[in-house]
């Protein structure tokens, strides 16, 4: 690739006002089209951008909070000092938390939860 001379001060100010306007409507995919309009490659516009304060990063979308109740292993651990001897330990790591905790209600009908205990108070 032919390597450009710098930036004109016109150059310049067209990235900075495409970038304002486009920016609103499509985010840094607008970086395509101003290098389009320049001549320049996104990398470039975009380290111009930077350069020149003007560039916004995308904001990721925030990660979901974490489980705070037992671990898988826990309720495995769980399960199987529930049912005593268990050979096949390792067949319960596929399954989710959900069927887990099915489990050990089903070999463990006495255990009331904290809704029965609410329900049975009223």
């Amino acid at each position: 690739m032919i390597k450009l001379a710098k930036y004109t001060q016109n150059e310049i100010d067209t990235v900075k006002r495409m970038y304002a306007e486009l920016r609103e409507d499509q985010g840094n995919r607008c970086l395509d089209e101003i290098a389009e309009v320049v001549g320049r490659t996104v990398g470039s516009v975009r380290s111009k951008l930077v350069q020149e304060r003007e560039y916004v990063k995308n904001v990721k979308p925030a990660s979901q909070p974490k489980d705070e109740g037992p671990t898988k292993a826990e309720l495995i651990d769980r399960f199987v000092a529930t049912v005593g001897k268990f050979e096949n330990r390792d067949g319960l790591k596929a399954a989710t938390k959900a069927t887990l905790f099915e489990l050990i209600e089903l070999v463990t009908p006495e255990v009331v939860t904290e809704v029965d205990e609410t329900a049975l108070a009223a």
